[in-house]
């Protein structure tokens, strides 16, 4: 990954000093006012929940299929990379999670325990590279239970800032859970007046038995009866 990590250095290099330009196509941050601010706290959060860690690897999952997670997910990682100047991985677990698709080789990868250069792509001249763990469930199962996967882990975290692994929903597939108990910390998305607040609870509970670290929950969509110029004077 030579010739990414360089491009991803130097473009975290220039935003740390202070470059007005956002990046390449696809990076420009398009998230709506409360939207941003939401992501820049949870940024905080985490970055004080983990200690500043390097090379963090975060969850992002819903509750509930459709809580466009993948939406989030894509927002946060470039902010990440545009306000912040991280050198961050966008990862798709099932799936790509930019319009411009990540060539993948996980498996082989996963059962090495190499990291191979082909399975990442820079978007445009950011510092943010997106791939695809999997293009199904069944995939995804055999990456995770693969033997090199904690090397390649690691080998990621020299390389990023911080890693978005979007999952699939809670309670579609089992990999959400696995998944959960080798990533750093987990952020569960729940659309306000879809889904349960016990539901979120008890899959939150869940995922903690299994060791997961759950950092916080974005609460998505949620709708203000009262005009937010009034909110703000209560």
């Amino acid at each position: 990954m030579t010739k990414i990590y360089e491009a991803l250095d130097n473009a975290g290099r220039e935003r740390t000093q202070g470059a007005a330009r956002r990046g390449g196509a696809g990076l420009a941050i398009t998230a709506s006012k409360p939207l941003e601010d939401k992501l820049l706290s949870l940024y905080q959060q985490i970055e004080a929940a983990l200690q500043r860690q390097r090379g963090a690897i975060i969850e992002m999952v819903s509750a509930h299929p459709g809580d466009e997670t993948a939406r989030i997910a894509r927002q946060f990682a470039k902010l990440a990379s545009a306000r912040m100047g991280k050198r961050v991985l966008l990862l798709g677990a099932v799936g790509p999670v930019l319009v411009t698709e990540a060539t993948s080789d996980w498996q082989a990868m996963a059962e090495s325990g190499e990291l191979r250069e082909e399975a990442f792509r820079l978007v445009g001249d950011s510092s943010l590279c997106v791939s695809q763990m999997a293009s199904n469930a069944s995939t995804l199962s055999a990456v995770l239970d693969a033997p090199g996967l904690p090397q390649v882990l690691e080998q990621i975290r020299e390389q990023f800032d911080i890693v978005v692994v979007v999952a699939p929903a809670l309670g579609t597939s089992p990999e959400g859970y696995q998944l959960a108990s080798v990533v750093d910390g987990v952020v569960v998305v729940i659309e306000a007046g879809r889904t349960r607040w016990q539901a979120a609870k008890r899959e939150v509970a869940r995922m903690q038995a299994q060791g997961a670290k759950v950092l916080g929950l974005i609460l998505n969509k949620r709708r203000y009866y009262i005009p937010d110029f009034v909110y703000r004077r209560i």
